[in-house]
């Protein structure tokens, strides 16, 4: 939907790249069908419950990047490849490898002398796959910024492949051993051999800003420090992002028991199936909205956010056929279902936030007030999440809490764009709102086909009332694409 006003800002190039990226994600869609499905089916739900920790507490070891991968990022956006300083970016590879190294020895330390049973396994298996993360991440970095979206979307399919691979090797492994369930160390071998394998490929692939002479210097300790200055902020906003999103997952994994947290991690399982979607615009959005004039950032706002939302509550239909196929092939999850019916519809004010305004806030160069507006809905976050549980002790609550919490976060976020662009805010809010009411009370029906179609149609007629300007968008770009062909 999106492509028709990004294909008008930049030409044909935007629109290859987000297809480029777009295709590669698919192939992480298929993979992670095969892991969302496939691998609670083999693990059973505690086992399952084991791994999930292991990725919740994987979602924050981008924090030991200091900031370095985000300022190189920022800083550099928008140069190509060729023209950049590579004694100059030698530098900052090396400086972050050392600190990954650092920091895996660190972990190692504190997990052999601290932790004990299955949390030992996790942190020390945490401690290795840092390193290869967080190195992974600065070189796509690097592509991103070079605009060089054909190195970043052909590792994202061989990790697909690779992950597909794995998913039926354990499949086999599962069946040879007369349907037993397997331990979630069998996975996690998988995971840390998949991302060795991408960090290899990406070394090789940028082995001209990895090895060689390094700029060093006063000069140097300057830059050092000035892209620290301008990553760390956007850093930590997105860390605190990524604390506000997985703040009532961390709630169940304390207060309750593993099997519990298997079967609510499951839900936000299915979830991801719809963000990996989103970020193919997210990862092209902001090189492209970069060189684009303010004059025309501005006028083009309010339309990703509504072809943002319209696209996240069409995504909603997917929560009925799911749930038919969940109950049949994985009823150990079937509670899950209720967790998942509740956050899905949070998912369309993460979604504007994460691919939208958050690249705004980088590109109006205020990071800092993101990370301010991302620290005081994290303590909101906190204490909604822990008043939930307090006062209901059920999962079901925190997920409520967590939904009402994106709904202040959203509100909060766009409140800068208010003022700076005098944005016509409240269409874009009252259609989410009316559509998050109407999904609640649609799918308690009982009969999961009715509800589909009953959602399905209030969806078509709810685009024709507060979208109509989309929906005609949509069908002339699509109408000159038919043309063209």
């Amino acid at each position: 939907m999106m492509t028709g006003e990004i294909h008008n800002m930049s030409g044909n190039s935007t629109l290859k790249n987000i297809v480029k990226v777009s295709l590669s994600n698919l192939c992480i869609v298929i993979s992670g069908v095969f892991v969302g499905f496939l691998i609670p089916k083999v693990l059973g739900v505690e086992e399952y419950g084991y791994y999930k920790i292991f990725t919740l507490y994987a979602t924050y070891i981008g924090i030991f990047s200091f900031g370095i991968s985000e300022g190189v990022y920022l800083k550099y956006s928008g140069i190509e490849y060729s023209r950049l300083n590579k004694q100059k970016i030698r530098c900052f590879t090396k400086l972050i490898f050392y600190i990954q190294i650092a920091v895996l020895a660190v972990i190692i330390l504190f997990s052999l002398f601290f932790l004990n049973g299955e949390y030992k396994y996790i942190f020390i298996a945490l401690s290795i796959y840092l390193v290869e993360l967080n190195m992974t991440a600065y070189y796509q970095y690097v592509a991103q910024m070079t605009l060089r979206f054909n190195d970043y979307s052909m590792r994202n399919i061989v990790k697909s492949m690779l992950t597909v691979v794995s998913v039926v090797l354990m499949v086999c492994i599962y069946y040879i051993n007369s349907k037993q369930l397997l331990s979630y160390k069998w996975y996690l071998t998988f995971v840390l051999i998949i991302s060795t394998v991408l960090y290899v490929l990406y070394l090789r692939k940028f082995c001209d800003i990895t090895f060689g002479n390094a700029e060093k210097g006063t000069i140097f300790t300057y830059e050092i420090k000035e892209v620290i200055r301008i990553g760390m902020p956007f850093l930590i906003a997105s860390m605190c992002s990524t604390l506000i999103l997985n703040i009532d997952r961390q709630f169940v994994s304390i207060y309750f028991d593993t099997k519990t947290y298997g079967v609510y991690s499951f839900a936000y399982n299915m979830l991801s199936l719809v963000t990996v979607c989103t970020s193919a615009i997210s990862t092209v959005i902001y090189p492209v909205l970069k060189k684009t004039s303010e004059c025309k950032i501005k006028e083009i706002y309010p339309s990703l956010v509504s072809y943002m939302v319209c696209f996240i509550f069409l995504s909603l239909n997917a929560y009925f056929p799911l749930s038919i196929f969940v109950k049949w092939f994985l009823p150990q999850y079937t509670y899950s279902l209720e967790i998942f019916r509740i956050v899905f519809p949070g998912l369309a004010f993460s979604s504007v936030i994460s691919v939208v305004m958050q690249n705004y806030y980088k590109l109006m160069n205020k990071n800092h007030l993101f990370f301010f507006k991302n620290v005081l809905v994290l303590g909101i976050s906190i204490a909604a999440n822990f008043i939930a549980y307090y006062w209901f002790k059920t999962p079901e609550a925190i997920s409520y809490a967590s939904v009402v919490t994106l709904i202040i976060y959203y509100l909060l976020a766009e409140s800068y764009f208010r003022n700076k662009f005098a944005v016509k805010w409240h269409k874009n809010f009252l259609y989410c709102i009316c559509m998050t009411a109407g999904f609640y009370i649609i799918s308690r029906l009982n009969n999961l086909y009715v509800s589909f179609l009953l959602y399905l149609t209030i969806y078509l007629l709810s685009l024709f009332i507060f979208h109509r300007g989309v929906v005609k968008k949509v069908i002339y770009i699509l109408f000159r694409k038919i043309k063209r062909l």
